[in-house]
This record gives structure tokens, C-alpha cells and sequence, in this order.
């Protein structure tokens, strides 16, 4: 499975004096030294905590986090070091759909239900590849809000099924539409002006995936059967 996590450098604040110029760095911890407290992101960049191994509570300021753990770290470069004032866990999430359209040059991948993912350049990281990819691929992509829009962390294939039947039945408030083979497929919140498109009666192809323990068929695409 192709997947690739970025770390995303944002220029938040600048310091009172004009000293030191306060960013943000959201990126997945690769290694953590508790003797210097101090974390290392997989931008290949560590921060230390300068100011006390502890936080205002007394609990050591890096207890609960591990490698593999995305998390948003506050920082100040002070001479040829980075300086972290805060960490945090970060507000990632992971989106399952099919691609409707993909530009590599402006690097976005946008899925069928609308949704668009940028997966810009970062300073110390490489952006993930989605050179790979192409219109109709199902995929699971990680992202987090940055702005206005959603930036992609990683993007992976994911295992999906297309099947062709006639709808059942289709329950608007819970944004699911059952076949004549009694299944039911959910779909995002996103796709509900696709769902009116369509009726009971009609013929359709639908890409899906199985998601929880409760084996959900997610829908992830939806279109007048060919």
C-alpha cells in the first residue's frame, strides 16, 4: 500500500520585538528523547522543549505521545535550533472516495463527492506522490484543515467494490440507498445532492468499501449503470 505522511511547516505569528518568527510544524514523530526533551518529526527536524521538561500540571511534557503519533508542534528557530514551545495532537482525518479529478501539476485530487485535497510542498518534507493515481481509483486519504481547504497528509489505495443493481429502496436522512440483493450502501453527508439524482427502479453502479466492525458498506461513488 502506497502511503506517505507529510510534515506541513505554517507560519502562524510573528514574536513581539521581531525576533523570532512563531510557526507551526504538523508532522508524525519518527523518534522522541525524554532525557532531552525533545521529538523528532519525520521532516527530519528535531525540537526541544527548552523551557521545562514538564508542563505547567507537572506531567513530563512528551508522556503520552509515541512514535507514529501525528501531532502539531509550536516552535521558534533560536540560532541553529528549533525551539518548541507546545505539542499537540493533531486534527487529521481520514477520508475514503473515488477520484473524480486529479492535477498533478497543482497537485489537489478532488473526489466525487466534491471534496478537494491539496498536497503542496513543505518546507523539510516531501509532498506525497500522487503521480500514481488517476481518475476512478478508489483511495483513503489522510488530511487535516489548513485555511480554508483540506491538506493532504497521505494518500493510499484502498480495496473497493463495484457493483451494478437496481435500487431498492433509498433512505434520504441516513444518506443510504439499498439494491435488490438487499444490501445497503452508506454514503457521505457530501454526496446527498448525487443522491437525488436518482430513484427506485434505477439501474446503478456503485463503487463501495467495508468499513468497522460492523462490515458498513461505505459508498464512495454512484452513477446511471452503463
Amino acid at each position: 500500500m502506497r502511503k506517505q505522511l507529510l510534515s506541513a511547516t505554517l507560519m502562524s505569528s510573528l514574536i513581539f520585538g521581531g525576533a523570532a518568527l512563531a510557526e507551526e510544524t504538523l508532522g508524525t514523530i519518527v523518534s522522541i528523547d525524554p532525557a532531552g526533551n525533545a521529538v523528532t518529526l519525520n521532516d527530519g527536524n528535531e525540537y526541544v522543549f527548552a523551557d521545562s521538561a514538564t508542563d505547567s500540571g507537572g506531567t513530563p511534557r512528551l508522556a503520552g505521545y509515541s512514535v507514529g503519533d501525528m501531532v502539531m508542534v509550536n516552535w521558534t528557530m533560536q540560532g541553529d535550533r528549533r525551539v518548541a514551545r507546545s505539542i499537540g495532537g493533531s486534527a487529521a482525518v481520514s477520508e475514503m472516495g473515488v477520484i473524480a479529478d486529479i492535477d498533478t501539476a497543482g497537485r489537489t485530487v478532488t473526489l466525487a463527492d466534491g471534496r478537494m485535497f491539496s498536497f503542496p510542498d513543505r518546507d523539510g518534507a516531501e509532498a506525497p506522490d500522487i503521480s500514481g493515481f488517476t481518475v476512478g481509483d478508489s483511495v483513503e486519504i489522510t488530511a487535516a484543515m489548513e485555511g480554508d481547504g483540506m491538506v493532504g497528509l497521505s494518500i493510499a489505495s484502498a480495496v473497493s467494490t463495484r457493483v451494478t443493481g437496481t435500487v431498492a429502496a433509498m433512505d434520504e436522512g441516513e444518506f443510504s440507498v439499498t439494491l435488490d440483493d438487499g444490501n445497503t450502501y452508506v454514503f457521505p453527508t457530501e454526496m446527498n445532492d448525487r443522491l437525488r439524482n436518482f430513484a427506485v427502479g434505477d439501474m446503478v453502479t456503485i463503487t463501495a468499501v467495508e468499513t468497522g466492525t460492523d462490515m458498513m458498506m461505505q459508498g464512495l461513488s454512484i452513477a446511471p449503470a452503463s
